[in-house]
């Protein structure tokens, strides 16, 4: 009996060391097929630069065809921007023809106006998606404006952003927070009033100026061969003007974030007589995205997240739209609560910080199994694959718009989150988040309601306030004297794009 015992444990064992090797030699595989990837800058000329990935995991007849169209012409002022916004509602007017003939293929295609210029995507069956490419393309590069449509396109995009009003509280509140931390971004008064005055002609000047100083940069990916995407992206650039100029590459430089000092609070307030609602946002700012400090403020969102709901909609009863939420922007991240009510955001704000301030005891408290359990759960979240073609290429494609290059990154990350330790991550609450903090980097956003039964302007707090936060009256005056957050250091050694 024994001996049968012995025997099922090294059979046990064997099994195990077996299926260990297997699982080793995967994710050697997977690494390796990841680093091959920053190898796939397959083409770089001044004009263009194509990054190529055959599919080897799914293994379908299907492929991921994106590109971004890159001028300085686009949101250089806001008659541009407006001129860019209305271009592309044209151009997708005038590819509704393909529209059937597109659905019988198989493919989906998507064309929108990025700040940096035009983005097109093509994704679906392989075999007819460079027939749709070369169509789209030749829209955009011989386009010539029809004073009627442009009109209605006009007043469509109008009337989008007026409508922008009756959008709930906490929409306008984080497009408050992105007009004070871009440094690069037109408002949408700025916009309104530069749109009224955009001619046929106008565009006309645009798109010729556009097509004629560009750069392209695209991702091909899936059922394809190198030689395949090489013709595909030839026949691309040929396609563009014979007097199309690249950009130098400082025309290419990434937007950047306004930085909070150390140890600032400010507020940013604005009123909205549509909604009776009001909303409080606060977002604190954890600095430039680097893989350590990427997981630590992913796994303290991930212990939370839940609870700030709980306590602050269930418990609290402040509002129906309560969460909490990492927002990563132009290389920089945070984290941002928002709570959407009927009471004054001040209050708001108040109920946030005295939940935010019990973080640090619950974090002291919770025991080392606990912390593991956790911290798991967040490394099998990161681990998890892709199940679509679709959502391996977005992945592979945000490492390449925000010019980081760190395609394995999910490994990188996770092997940085299986080493952090609980009182790590109380040190990282303590400087970032906690209220005690001398270097917290605190911005507020009030959206106020106006509106009858709403919050109203006046409020006075039952609490005394060891501190004011700096208002933010003038956003010129404001964004002027503050410095500009670095962009994350790349991953891996890639020339810069543009002529140097």
């Amino acid at each position: 009996m024994a001996v049968n015992s012995v025997e099922s444990a090294i059979s046990y064992l064997t099994e195990t060391v077996i299926e260990l090797r297997n699982k080793v030699s995967l994710l050697e595989g997977t690494i390796q097929e990841q680093n091959n990837m920053i190898k796939k800058l397959i083409s770089d000329t001044p004009l263009m630069r194509l990054w190529y990935k055959q599919d080897n995991e799914f293994l379908l007849p299907k492929a991921f065809i994106t590109l971004d169209l890159v001028s300085s012409l686009a949101y250089a002022e806001p008659a541009a921007c407006n001129l860019t916004s209305v271009w592309v509602l044209l151009l997708l007017d005038e590819l509704q023809q393909f529209a059937y003939a597109t659905e019988l293929a198989g493919l989906r295609s998507n064309l929108t106006n990025i700040n940096y210029g035009i983005n097109i995507t093509i994704h679906g069956y392989d075999d007819k998606q460079h027939v749709l490419l070369e169509k789209i393309i030749d829209h955009i590069v011989n386009f010539k404006t029809d004073p009627k449509k442009f009109e209605t396109m006009k007043d469509s995009h109008i009337r989008t952003m007026k409508n922008f009003e009756a959008e709930q509280p906490y929409q306008h509140a984080m497009y408050q927070q992105s007009v004070c931390l871009s440094d690069a971004v037109w408002t949408r008064c700025q916009l309104l009033n530069a749109a009224d005055t955009i001619t046929p002609e106008q565009l006309d000047e645009l798109a010729h100026g556009f097509v004629r100083k560009l750069h392209i940069e695209a991702l091909m990916f899936g059922n394809l061969t190198r030689e395949r995407a090489m013709a595909i992206a030839n026949t691309v650039e040929t396609k563009l003007p014979k007097d199309a100029t690249p950009l130098l590459a400082q025309q290419l430089f990434l937007y950047r974030e306004v930085e909070i000092e150390k140890g600032a609070w400010y507020l940013r307030s604005i009123a909205n007589s549509v909604h009776k609602a009001s909303c409080a946002l606060l977002y604190y700012a954890c600095g430039v995205q680097e893989s350590r400090a990427n997981v630590m403020l992913e796994l303290l969102a991930y212990m939370f997240s839940g609870s700030c709901s709980h306590v602050l909609r269930t418990q609290e009863q402040l509002g129906y739209i309560v969460f909490m939420k990492i927002v990563r922007t132009n290389g920089v991240q945070g984290l941002r609560i928002i709570v959407q009510s009927d009471r004054h955001p001040e209050y708001l704000e108040e109920r946030i910080e005295n939940y935010i301030k019990g973080i640090e005891e619950h974090l002291k408290n919770m025991s080392e199994e606990e912390f593991l359990r956790n911290r798991a759960a967040v490394a099998a979240h990161r681990l998890e694959r892709p199940k679509q073609l679709f959502g391996k290429a977005s992945q592979l494609w945000s490492e390449i718009t925000a010019q980081v290059y760190n395609f394995d990154r999910p490994r990188v990350e996770v092997g940085e989150l299986n080493t952090l330790t609980k009182d790590e991550l109380i040190e990282f609450y303590k400087k970032h988040i906690g209220p005690d903090s001398p270097d917290r980097q605190k911005l507020s956003i009030y959206v106020v309601s106006t509106a009858e039964g709403g919050a109203g302007i006046d409020y006075k707090s039952a609490e005394a306030k060891k501190r004011q936060p700096v208002k933010i009256q003038d956003l010129v005056e404001f964004k002027s004297r503050r410095r500009l957050m670095p962009q994350p250091a790349p991953a891996a050694s890639v020339p810069r794009k543009g002529i140097h």
